[in-house]
């Protein structure tokens, strides 16, 4: 099995194979524990990959790697913080180094992407069919998932639409079941994130055809806020995100202007009365076995958790290594604002940057399709289009 063919196979089977066991588990996401699984696949081709780094990317990298180092010595060495909860607050600064190894190299042939998505967008809709339809599980009924949560995994398929949305005969038609899937998760982040990408694709001009979209566009906003409403029924105040909101608003107020700049002090736990307030999330409490401490994980929100834990000086590293990534792969900063957009609407909810749904979504945006050979086909304009490079 030749190099390129393994690495295939590392992207393709695992997930495919998940997909399997995701369908044949009617009360409960998985059989298997997905993302396990797919965090060594991931790995081992990462391990493939390896060899000479961009220039650019390779700043990133050793900037990376320096903050990491630093951050684990005065964390785990002089502060005895877990070395679990300090790898779960570092793990999108990890991805920057495994990702850049993806950066501007060649991984899949279109024809086998475009395969790919359809037999992946046939399980979900298999999944998440059966799951509403025959309600044998109450929470699979109301949110199903085929590999986690619908909020994670949806917003790889959401993003290898737009990888390949140039491939399609008809991109309006290969969007109408991505929406449809959307539609049925009931996940807000993901209604808005499908959106974008339908504004991102389809709106480039005003005209007849345009102004349609845009109506189309205004239609989805409007099924993604019923969902929003039929999920808020007590009141604003008293939606979960809302609540992780004010923790962290009462938490920065310790920090001043410069904690949001750059963060808390690495690693800092939140304050007891913090931590008892969100007891309810108590799995997501310390892998230290302390009942009490929790980290910035219990806010879900990742762009809370980024701005807590690393500052905006962080989380505007991690836009700008997407900029770079999706830029030599021949992207423009029309469709790194896409990505970027999808990425920061997942980040309001869950993991975004963190997930390693995002990390595989982005190695798939960073690197060429393996059937091109011309330079001139390696770009985002009209070859691109022909040749289904974004």
């Amino acid at each position: 099995m030749t190099k390129n063919r393994l690495l295939q196979f590392l992207l393709y089977f695992p997930m495919l194979f998940l997909a399997l066991t995701g369908i044949l588990s009617p009360y409960k996401y998985n059989l298997l524990p997905s993302n396990g699984i797919l965090e060594l696949a991931f790995f081992l081709m990462a391990c493939l990959m390896a060899g000479e780094l961009l220039r650019s990317a390779s700043s990133f990298v050793y900037a990376t790697l320096a903050y990491v180092i630093i951050s684990a010595i005065w964390s785990i060495g002089f502060r005895d913080i877990h070395a679990l909860d300090f790898l779960l607050a570092y793990k999108a600064f990890l991805y920057v180094c495994i990702l850049s190894l993806f950066i501007g190299k060649r991984l899949c042939s279109r024809d086998s992407l475009i395969a790919f998505y359809w037999v992946l967008l046939g399980a979900f809709a298999i999944k998440y069919g059966y799951s509403i339809l025959l309600g044998l599980d109450a929470k699979m009924r109301l949110r199903p998932g085929l590999f986690v949560e619908n909020n994670f995994e949806l917003v790889f398929i959401i993003l290898l639409y737009y990888r390949l949305r140039h491939c399609f005969k008809n991109s309006f038609i290969a969007f109408i079941p991505l929406f449809a899937i959307v539609f049925l998760s009931g996940s807000r982040s993901a209604i808005l994130a499908v959106g974008a990408v339908y504004v991102f694709t389809f709106i480039r001009e005003w005209n007849v055809r345009t102004t349609a979209a845009m109506a189309a566009t205004f239609a989805i906003a409007a099924v993604g806020y019923e969902l929003f409403l039929s999920r808020t029924q007590d009141g604003f105040e008293n939606i979960d995100r809302f609540r992780f909101l004010m923790v962290f608003l009462h938490e920065m107020q310790n920090y001043g202007a410069l904690g949001y700049i750059f963060g808390a002090p690495r690693i800092t736990p939140l304050s007891a009365g913090s931590c008892d307030l969100l007891s309810f999330y108590s799995g997501l409490f310390s892998f230290s076995g302390d009942s009490t401490l929790c980290y910035s994980v219990i806010l879900h929100s990742y762009i809370l958790r980024v701005i807590f834990d690393h500052g905006l000086i962080g989380f505007v590293f991690l836009n700008a290594f997407v900029l770079l990534g999706i830029r030599k792969a021949g992207g423009s900063l029309r469709d790194v604002l896409c990505v970027a957009l999808v990425l920061i609407i997942s980040g309001l909810s869950v993991s975004s940057f963190n997930s390693i749904f995002s990390a595989l979504a982005l190695a798939l945006l960073f690197t060429k399709n393996s059937d091109e050979e011309s330079a001139g086909q390696d770009g985002y304009g009209s070859e691109a289009v022909k040749n289904g490079n974004f």
